[in-house]
């Protein structure tokens, strides 16, 4: 059977963190990427939609649109890594609530302990004793 591991829990966290920290950029590299990609293979029926010869250059856009889908690509990467941050911080809470409970099983059983103690004070008081009525 498995054990708790607070290890593990702190593993998680981290390996959390790095994946957030890391979809920023490759949210944005890919969105760039593809929108340069489909503005070079629209090229031929852009041209013929705004009338525009076939000799005439879309770079400007090529790069507009990579930048635009950078910035959205950013963005949705953003939101993403927030999500892993944030089961990375559930992870984290759980390790030190364990943590800061952990000390109560100990008090729990000195408590049973006193109270066993107590109970048995109090039943040898009631009893007479039986040496001083000899």
């Amino acid at each position: 059977m498995a054990s708790y591991d607070s290890k593990i829990l702190r593993e998680t966290a981290d390996a959390l963190y790095s994946r957030a920290s890391a979809l920023i950029a490759s949210y944005a590299a890919v969105g760039a990427v593809v929108a340069w990609v489909a503005v070079y293979f629209l090229e031929p029926v852009i041209l013929t939609m705004l009338r525009l010869p076939a000799s005439y250059s879309l770079i400007p856009l090529q790069l507009l649109a990579a930048f635009l889908a950078a910035i959205l690509g950013g963005v949705w990467g953003y939101g993403k890594g927030l999500a892993l941050k944030l089961q990375a911080q559930v992870a984290l809470c759980q390790m030190k609530i364990e943590q800061d409970t952990r000390h109560l099983e100990g008090i729990e059983r000195n408590t049973n302990r006193l109270e066993k103690i107590e109970q048995h004070v109090s039943r040898s008081k009631e009893r007479p004793v039986l040496a001083s009525a000899a």
